[in-house]
């Protein structure tokens, strides 16, 4: 398996508190199987909200343990690619 280094330094544009520039942020997450490469769901979340940031980080968390992968889009960009 490849070696990835980890990040140490993780600063740049990204390194500011969510809560001062993100008031709402409407996003689509897609579960795809790593197995049957198809699509599972598609969850609906609101990325300003802090339960629905800690729910992303949860739904990582098991995609990544569970032979899943995850895509996020704004929801704006999702619905004009439909």
């Amino acid at each position: 398996m490849k070696q990835i280094e980890p990040i140490t330094d993780k600063s740049g544009p990204w390194d500011v508190p969510i809560k001062d520039y993100v008031k709402s942020c409407p996003i689509i997450v897609i579960i795809y199987n790593l197995k049957t490469d198809e699509l599972e769901k598609e969850i609906q979340i609101d990325y300003g909200k802090y339960e629905d940031r800690k729910f992303l980080g949860r739904l990582t968390y098991w995609s990544i343990t569970n032979e899943r992968t995850i895509e996020t889009m704004s929801l704006e960009d999702w619905s004009g690619s439909k």
